[in-house]
Order: C-alpha cells, then structure tokens, then sequence
C-alpha cells in the first residue's frame, strides 16, 4: 500500500503545472457541549512568493455528521481584491473505512449567486504517533469542475498535506488547468 502511495505521489508531482500554491490554515475547534462545537477558521494563500486569497468560516457541527458554515472569501483577480460570501451545509458519513464529506455551497460573487456540491472520499492509514491519509475530492453540478487527489501527515492537532488538483476551465475543448498545492493546517481544540 505504502509503495502504492509513492508511485502516485511521485507520478503526480511529474504532471506540468501552472502553479505551486502555499496554503497554510488554522482552526478552532469550541466542543460546547456533547452534541455541538463551534469550528472558526482561517485560511492564507500564496503563489510565486505573491499572497493572493484569505477566507475567514465560521460553522456548527452537529454529532460530527451535519455541519452548517458561513465563509468569507477575498481573492485578488485581475489586480483587485474580490470578494465572495459562501454558506455550505455538509453532511459527514463512513463507508466501510472511507469516510465521506458531502458538502452544499452558494457561491456569491458580484451579486450573481451559483450553487455546486463537492465529495471527498478519505481514508487513514493509523500509525502509534501519526497518521497517512489519502483522498480524492471533485466538485460538480452539471459536471465535475475539479478534482483534487490528496495525501496528508497528521501527528496530534497538525496536517502537512499535499494535493493535486484539475479544474474544467469549460472552454469548447477540453481544456484543464492543473495546480500542485502544498499547505499546513493546525487545528486547536478547546
């Protein structure tokens, strides 16, 4: 399986890409009372050493299994900071040892509003002091948009992951754009 891993990984990191993105991210996590926490993020983005996207979420989560979050995005396009207003719903459920996030989102831009949903299937692999996990998500409504392949280090609240991701630019051919992304997320529970 491990040997499976590094071929892919390996195979992934050879695809041409337009850019290699830093992503770094951190998360509270407010369990306030059995049943429901409270989960606030921030995350920054850079490529080519240029800090280009932020977005602040807040959300509920339910029993792990129904999420509810509002996130404010701001991303610089074009010389320009934009910004768009996302509220998603998420359902969080397991397969067999695959777990899955089927998530719900309302995209708001410029007062035009799109919807899309997005599944991620993952899978750990549990180690005594850390974990590897793998994981495909696409984006679709009409059709898939994107498509990231991930694999992830977590050791105690810290993720190091990496993921490659394809997305449908909807030109007449088919035409896809490709991005290596590299980030860290550290999630602090209270």
């Amino acid at each position: 399986m491990l040997k499976r891993l590094i071929v892919t990984f390996l195979l992934l990191l050879s695809i041409r890409a337009e850019a290699i993105e830093m992503r770094n991210a951190a998360v509270l996590h407010w369990q306030f009372n059995d049943t429901s926490a409270l989960v606030i993020q921030k995350e920054f983005r850079f490529a080519k050493e240029i800090f280009f996207y932020h977005h602040s979420s807040v959300g509920v989560d339910i029993n792990k299994v129904f999420t509810f979050d509002y996130r404010i995005i701001n991303e610089m396009k074009n010389d320009k900071w934009k910004i768009e207003h996302r509220p998603y719903m998420g359902l969080h459920f397991k397969t067999g040892p695959i777990k899955n996030r089927f998530r719900v989102e309302l995209q708001i831009k410029e007062g035009l509003a799109n919807s899309r949903m997005r599944w991620m299937m993952k899978y750990d692999i549990d180690f005594q002091k850390f974990k590897i996990w793998i994981g495909d998500e696409i984006n679709f409504l009409d059709r898939i948009q994107r498509n990231r392949i991930h694999v992830g280090l977590k050791v105690k609240n810290v993720d190091l992951f990496y993921f490659f991701q394809a997305d449908d630019l909807n030109l007449p051919k088919n035409n896809w754009k490709y991005l290596h992304v590299i980030g860290l997320k550290v999630k602090l529970k209270v």
